[in-house]
């Protein structure tokens, strides 16, 4: 009895290094950091968002990547196009996005997709990527200081600025302020939360980042953009960078 279980166990192992076969099915994972892209009409991505593909089971091949639900007028370049992964390494590429002229203003969310080849069991695996659209004509965002470095469990202010061009219409919409790419365990806050351009046509916002002990060291990008009653006017990038709660340096401003 025991001969045949250790036979039949020798064969499965001997099995499961055939391509192809496995007893549970081989594959891989995907994932994205920062967790979203900004971009302005008819411009490519200010920042581009590092597409990052994981083994899982021992899973080796070649992964291509591709976007869906992509909107009018946009489209995805990685660099590289793909990416191989081998001997339980993972693989990665940079992913920017282009925006047309005819691309509607707002946020979208696209499919980011990885296919491996027939030779690999033809695995697929996709993570879903939130893309800010600005305006081209709209207001314009500043953030005074737009590199802060901060202690886990501390916390740094900015200065968040909108104006109007002159060009545009007169004052009338109120904007209010969105996040994305937040960090475990950052939160932003806003004072005032909302800006109202009926009268004037700048307005001032001060934004505290605060952290916490488990907020995760090294360097982060976190979009902070302004909406209003028509489409993404806007956006600006602050560039976060936390170092231990053990370092003995404050928490600081840096300077764009």
């Amino acid at each position: 009895m025991r001969t045949i279980l250790f036979l039949t166990v020798l064969c499965f192992l001997l099995l499961s290094t055939v391509p192809g076969f496995a007893l549970i099915p081989r594959s891989f994972s995907l994932g994205a950091n920062p967790n979203f892209i900004a971009v302005t009409q008819g411009f490519s991505s200010n920042n581009f968002a590092t597409i990052t593909a994981a083994p899982g089971l021992g899973f080796n091949g070649l992964i291509q990547f591709s976007c869906q639900n992509l909107g009018t007028d946009m489209n995805c370049v990685f660099d590289p196009p793909r990416c191989t992964l081998a001997d339980g390494r993972r693989c990665s590429t940079l992913l920017r996005i282009n925006a047309g002229i005819a691309t509607q203003p707002r946020l979208h969310v696209i499919r980011v997709i990885g296919q491996s080849n027939p030779q690999s069991g033809s695995r697929r695996a996709e993570v879903s990527l939130p893309v800010v659209v600005a305006s081209q004509t709209a207001s314009r965002v500043s953030v005074q200081q737009a590199v802060l470095t901060i202690v886990q469990g501390e916390s740094a202010t900015a200065q968040l600025g909108i104006a109007l061009f002159s060009y545009e219409a007169l004052p009338g919409t109120q904007f209010a302020f969105r996040t994305l790419g937040l960090p475990r365990g950052v939160t932003l806050s806003f004072s005032p939360r909302a800006c109202d351009l009926r009268r004037n046509r700048s307005c001032q916002s001060q934004v505290t980042i605060s952290t916490a002990p488990t907020t995760p060291m090294g360097r982060h990008t976190i979009l902070i953009y302004v909406i209003g009653q028509q489409n993404i006017p806007k956006y600006a990038l602050i560039y976060l960078t936390v170092n231990p709660a053990s370092s003995a340096s404050p928490a600081s401003n840096g300077s764009a």
